[in-house]
């Protein structure tokens, strides 16, 4: 007797959206009120400098090697607390010198804030200030270049999700 099992696993093929957050206000004369929601659907959006990916599905890393990349710096980096409420620490634990630099994205390509750093090859955290931000979904461009030739050698991408 032969038994055949298969599992599979896909998507839905009808539209639908999951609010992820929203927020309520009073001014003289109305109130309103917004919901931001996130599309079920896993949509990528890419230019030369970065690519970006939406949908529940999403994972936390998004890498895109550069041309001539050699590793992930994703392998080198941790991010937390993820969701964050009042700031993100990035930590460095790399062996490779180099200078780094990172910045912080919203969803519509909005450069928030950047830093640069030199980076000796001892484990190191960077602070970033999230206070001020909005809730939701924010992107994370790490980069790291040669001291030497200031060529790009590795990268890496975060999705920051920002909460009350």
């Amino acid at each position: 007797m032969l038994t055949l099992s298969v599992i599979s696993t896909a998507q839905s093929i009808y539209p639908s959206t999951i609010n992820t957050t929203g927020r309520f206000g009073t001014m003289p004369g109305f109130q309103f009120e917004i919901s931001i929601a996130e599309a079920t659907s896993i949509v990528t959006l890419s230019n030369s400098l970065m690519s970006v990916t939406s949908g529940v599905l999403q994972t936390s890393v998004i890498y895109q090697p550069p041309s001539g990349a050699s590793t992930p710096l994703s392998d080198e980096i941790k991010l937390y607390p993820n969701p964050a409420r009042s700031f993100v620490d990035l930590n460095f634990f790399g062996k490779t010198t180099g200078m780094f630099q990172y910045e912080l994205f919203d969803l519509s390509g909005k450069k928030i804030t950047a830093a640069r750093f030199l980076y000796f090859g001892v484990p190191v955290t960077e602070r970033i200030n999230m206070n001020m931000l909005w809730t939701g979904t924010y992107i994370l461009s790490v980069r790291q270049y040669s001291y030497i030739t200031n060529k790009l050698e590795k990268e890496a991408s975060f999705k920051i999700i920002k909460v009350d």
